[in-house]
């Protein structure tokens, strides 16, 4: 009987001990690491979070949709969608892929800072 009782709790702690994440956590969102630093770029703010920024790439202009990790409740929705409003920089992170989907993805943004034009 003591050895049945030894054995069950040899087992059961080499279970516990082998238990282990096989898949690590994605690098994406929020949480995930800077994939570009965006700086002093032009903003619309659409609402909830959502920005369409343009921001310089290189020897060129860049257009993306991008959300905000954190929301402020005092930002104002852009009155002309077509005027950006919005001056902006932060820190883009890369979306985490959630399957297969027919629209695009805004990339999460996390602000460093922030002027109403």
């Amino acid at each position: 009987m003591k050895k049945s009782v030894l054995y069950s709790i040899i087992l059961f702690v080499s279970m516990v001990s082998s238990c282990r994440k096989e898949d690590p956590e994605p690098d994406c969102g929020c949480e995930g690491s800077t994939i570009k630093k965006i700086e002093n770029a032009r903003a619309v703010y659409y609402g909830s979070g959502l920005f369409s920024v343009v921001y310089e790439s290189g020897d060129r202009y860049s257009y993306a949709s991008m959300f905000a990790c954190k929301i402020d409740s005092t930002w104002q929705k852009s009155s002309d969608p077509k005027v950006a409003d919005y001056t902006i920089s932060g820190n883009m992170k890369s979306v985490c892929f959630t399957g297969p989907t027919l629209i695009a993805q805004p990339s999460p943004l996390e602000i460093t800072s922030i002027r109403k034009d």
